[in-house]
C-alpha cells in the first residue's frame, strides 16, 4: 500500500472521529410517527413576522398569542394574558437579529399542539433560548406558553440529570406522590396541563394523587435534552405506561446543586 493511500485513509478516519464527536454534543431527535419533527414553511414565516413586529416594537405581536397565554419568568413568576405579555416584551429596547427554530415537535395531533425550542440573537450579541407551546387551529399558529432564558457556555454533563430522572420514575412507580414532589420539584414549581397554572409543591401533590394508585406505572423517555446554561435544562420526551403522551420538563439547579423540576407539562 502506497504512502499516498495510507495518508488518504488517515485523513478520512480523523474526519469521521471529528464528526462523531460533534454528534455526541447534539440533542437526540427521534423522528417517527409517534414523535416527529414538524417541518413547516408557516413556522419560518412566523419567525420572520415575529422578528419584524418585535423590531418595530409593534402591538401586532399580540396576534401571535392566544388571549390567555402565559409567559414564565426564570424566578417562577408568571405573566398571564396576551396584552400583559406584549407590554412586557415591548418594554425591552433591544432589537432582534435572528430567530431560528432548533426543534419543532408535533405533541398532540388532535389538539393541534406543538412544542418548540428556538434560539434568538439580539443586537448586543446575546443569545437566548425559548421553550414554547403552540396551538395551530384554523390555519393559525398562536403561542400558549413561553419560557425564555439566556444561553451560556456549560461544563455540565447529563449524568446527574439522568440519575434524577431515574429517581423520578422510581418514586412515581412506588406510588409515593408526596415524596416524589418533595424530592424532585422546586419549591416554586409550576405545572401546566391546559388548565389554570398549578403553583407550588402542595398543590402539585394534590394534583398528582392519581400516582398513588397501585396500578399506575409511568416511564419517561427523553428525546430532546438541551443544556441552556449551568442552571437550566430543557427536556422534551415521551411518556409510556398509564399515560402515553408527550411531556416537557424544565430542570433548574436548586441551592444544593441538585437538578429539580421547575416546570412540568403534559398536554
Amino acid at each position: 500500500m502506497t504512502n499516498k493511500v495510507l495518508l488518504i485513509i488517515l485523513i478520512l478516519f480523523c474526519l469521521g472521529c471529528a464528526n462523531q464527536s460533534k454528534q455526541k454534543n447534539k440533542p437526540t431527535i427521534k423522528k417517527d410517527s409517534e414523535f416527529s419533527t414538524v417541518e413547516t414553511t408557516e413556522k419560518e414565516q412566523d419567525n420572520d413576522k415575529w422578528l419584524h413586529y418585535y423590531n418595530l416594537k409593534s402591538d401586532s405581536l399580540i396576534a401571535l398569542y392566544v388571549q390567555n397565554s402565559i409567559k414564565i419568568l426564570n424566578n417562577g413568576e408568571i405573566i398571564e394574558g396576551n396584552e400583559q405579555i406584549i407590554d412586557y416584551i415591548l418594554s425591552d429596547s433591544l432589537k432582534l437579529v435572528s430567530i431560528k427554530s432548533d426543534t419543532l415537535i408535533l405533541a398532540h395531533k388532535e389538539k393541534a399542539i406543538e412544542y418548540e425550542i428556538s434560539e434568538s440573537i439580539y443586537t448586543n450579541h446575546e443569545k437566548y433560548k425559548t421553550l414554547a407551546i403552540w396551538q395551530t387551529k384554523n390555519k393559525e399558529r398562536k403561542r400558549l406558553l413561553e419560557f425564555v432564558i439566556k444561553t451560556e457556555p456549560v461544563k455540565s454533563t447529563l449524568e446527574a440529570l439522568n440519575n434524577r430522572r431515574d429517581l423520578w420514575m422510581s418514586l412515581c412507580n412506588k406510588h409515593d406522590a408526596k415524596k416524589l414532589i418533595e424530592e424532585l420539584y422546586s419549591t416554586n414549581t409550576l405545572y401546566y396541563n391546559h388548565k389554570p397554572m398549578i403553583r407550588g409543591r402542595e398543590r402539585l401533590i394534590d394534583e398528582y394523587q392519581y400516582m398513588n394508585n397501585e396500578n399506575y406505572q409511568l416511564s419517561l423517555q427523553p428525546e430532546i435534552v438541551d443544556i441552556i446554561n449551568e442552571n437550566f435544562i430543557f427536556e422534551i420526551g415521551q411518556c409510556s405506561g398509564s399515560y402515553n403522551g408527550k411531556y416537557i420538563l424544565i430542570w433548574k439547579k436548586d441551592k444544593y446543586g441538585k437538578w429539580s423540576i421547575f416546570f412540568d407539562s403534559n398536554i
